[in-house]
């Protein structure tokens, strides 16, 4: 048992979600990590970590067969490690690092709330039939702002097993994964080189692997807002929107984290659940439209002037879909009353260009603060 640890590279038994079967024997009985793997967790590290954390809560989640992370830093830290493979236990104990066999797709993370600093998830994702349920464990056992670094193999270098949900194991899908899970993401590494390198001129495409680093949010507004941004402005060719319920869980979210009244959170929040208004879910649009109505017939200046122009902007939104809060003669008297508000100018010229039938609402994000 001298060799190098090593993967069988197949199974006897389907791909189903009792994983624990399927990876029973994934890993080859043998002692030594080979040095291509001591290098890619090495480099790994130096990447992230070039200074190496101390006495740290660290877990890893698909530890492997050869150590994983933790093995390079279990003298420095309290290290924990799972693994749905009894094989890879065997390896490890010969390590000298104990780990858990537990399988994360019927079962969840065994430790309390808020325990780790750092979690690790090197190309174990796409071996889950349940990753959902997986990454809202990761949270979990995360402390508030806990860091999170995971990797995805390159659907490119063909990986085996087959995926349980291919199209997630895209880039752009897993980053918005790791976004609507509540992960805000540091930074995006291109990691090794995929087969195909050489054919593709940028480094995304002909890498091996991608890897986040995250950060678990911790009540951010800004970071549910940017987010919430990022999913309202997904369009298809026909100009609609594709992705305005991830908007609205996002906006809610900055909306809710506010420690105070935010207008622009509010708006955009409105905005997007006009994707469910059409569908006859009325009761939270109108809920937040009679919060913009109210405060147009206010006299808390510059609260009145906004709530106008937001109204305005909403219903001609609404108003591409057949519906309508304000009907064109109460347009008119709405915008020349907007006339009287000190520094309306630069909302009047925003509100003129409706007549286009466009609006860039990045435009008006500056119009819409609390200052």
């Amino acid at each position: 048992m001298d060799n190098e640890i090593r993967t069988r590279g197949h199974s006897e038994r389907d791909l189903t979600v009792d994983s624990s079967t399927f990876y029973e024997n994934y890993w080859q009985d043998a002692r030594n990590i080979s040095a291509t793997t001591h290098s890619r967790n090495k480099a790994i590290l130096d990447r992230f970590f070039p200074v190496r954390p101390r006495n740290q809560q660290i877990l890893e989640i698909g530890v492997g067969g050869e150590g994983g992370i933790i093995f390079l830093l279990k003298n420095e830290n309290k290290v924990c490690g799972i693994d749905v493979s009894s094989s890879a236990q065997r390896n490890c104990e010969r390590l000298g690092l104990k780990i858990d066999v537990i399988n994360l797709d019927t079962r969840g993370v065994p430790f309390e709330d808020e325990t780790f600093d750092i979690v690790f998830a090197f190309e174990v994702f796409e071996h889950f039939a349940n990753p959902q349920s997986v990454i809202e464990e990761i949270r979990r056992v995360l402390k508030p702002k806990g860091l999170f670094l995971v990797s995805i193999p390159n659907p490119l270098i063909h990986h085996w097993p087959r995926l349980f949900y291919p199209g997630l194991f895209e880039e752009k899908a897993f980053r918005e994964f790791l976004m609507i899970n509540e992960f805000k993401i540091i930074s995006k590494n291109n990691l090794g080189f995929n087969m195909y390198h050489q054919i593709y001129k940028d480094s995304s495409s002909g890498a091996f692997m991608w890897c986040w680093n995250c950060e678990k949010i911790d009540r951010d507004p800004k970071t549910f807002f940017d987010y919430g941004l990022y999913f309202w402005e997904q369009s298809n060719k026909e100009g609609i929107k594709t992705r305005p319920i991830e908007a609205i869980d996002m906006f809610r979210k900055s909306l809710e984290c506010e420690d105070r009244d935010n207008i622009q959170s509010r708006f955009f929040h409105t905005l997007s659940l006009l994707y469910r208004y059409i569908y006859r879910e009325t009761e939270e649009f109108m809920k937040h439209a009679e919060w913009f109505m109210n405060g147009a017939q206010g006299d808390q200046y510059p609260l009145n002037m906004k709530s106008i122009f937001a109204l305005l902007l909403l219903n001609f939104e609404m108003k591409k879909f057949g519906h309508e809060i304000i009907d064109r003669e109460s347009h008119e008297t709405i915008v020349k009353g907007l006339q009287n508000f000190p520094g309306s100018e630069p909302y009047l010229e925003i509100i003129g260009k409706l007549k286009d039938g466009y609006l860039d609402y990045r435009l008006i994000l500056e119009f819409l603060n609390n200052d």
